[in-house]
């Protein structure tokens, strides 16, 4: 079985369509149908975006980014032990979440484009067709 190729652009030119929630290939289709479920294909290149199985990095990668900036500023906000953990709480927790939901998004779509730049794509599923059994 043939790999399907998807043309697609330089290295920095995807990111950038990735970042931008586009499609890697394109870059003139959103790339995602509400907030985080991946198109099945781009409506303007055909690209198969919904084959890429970009599910479970985004989410770590998002995680080690942001927990690590939320982490700078607690230590900066604080640096003379003087925030009471009320304080702490009241204001990073609800920080925390607001960036990284701001970043999933944009992040999965960068693993998005590197992920079809590689051509990591799921197989395409296998269609049987019933043949009739016969007597003899």
């Amino acid at each position: 079985m043939r790999k399907q190729l998807v043309v697609m652009p330089g290295w920095s030119t995807a990111l950038r369509r990735g970042f931008a929630m586009r499609c890697p290939s394109c870059g003139e289709a959103p790339a995602f149908i509400g907030y985080l479920t991946v198109q099945p294909t781009c409506p303007h290149c055909a690209a198969p975006l919904g084959r890429v199985p970009c599910d479970d990095a985004p989410p770590y990668i998002t995680l080690l980014i942001a927990l690590h900036l939320i982490i700078v500023a607690m230590v900066l906000a604080d640096f003379d032990g003087g925030m009471s953990w009320v304080t702490s709480m009241i204001i990073f927790v609800p920080l925390s979440i607001v960036v990284l939901l701001g970043m999933l998004r944009p992040i999965k779509g960068a693993t998005l484009a590197v992920m079809l730049k590689n051509n990591m794509l799921r197989p395409l599923p296998v269609v049987r067709t019933s043949a009739p059994i016969g007597n003899g």
